[in-house]
């Protein structure tokens, strides 16, 4: 009797495996799907990170011309301090030789 017990708890246990279980060919059909859906995810990634590239070549573009003109203007203000300190020289060579006082 024990044994009977035994047999029909195994097939009880078997029983709801066979209807809970999902076959094999669901199980590929499953993972199909879900290989599919994550080749999709994939491809959106692609997307956006091809997108992302093209915001940091642009931000480096926007930056290296930004630093372009803050060389140019700093080499123009360079230029334009010499130009200033040789005319005050100038001027204070005239005044000297007109006898005049300078604003020092």
């Amino acid at each position: 009797m024990e044994n009977d017990k035994i047999i029909q708890d195994i097939l009880e246990i078997v029983t709801y495996l066979k209807d809970n279980s999902v076959t094999r060919d669901e199980f590929f059909d499953f993972k199909k799907e879900v290989n599919e859906r994550f080749t999709h995810v994939d491809e959106q990634f692609a997307h956006v990170d091809e997108q992302f590239r093209s915001v940091r070549e642009d931000v480096i573009s926007h930056v290296d011309h930004f630093i372009g003109l803050h060389n140019k203007l700093d080499t123009e203000l360079t230029a334009l301090r010499a130009k200033y300190d040789r005319l005050e020289e100038k001027l204070e060579r005239v005044m000297h030789h007109l006898h005049l006082e300078g604003s020092n």
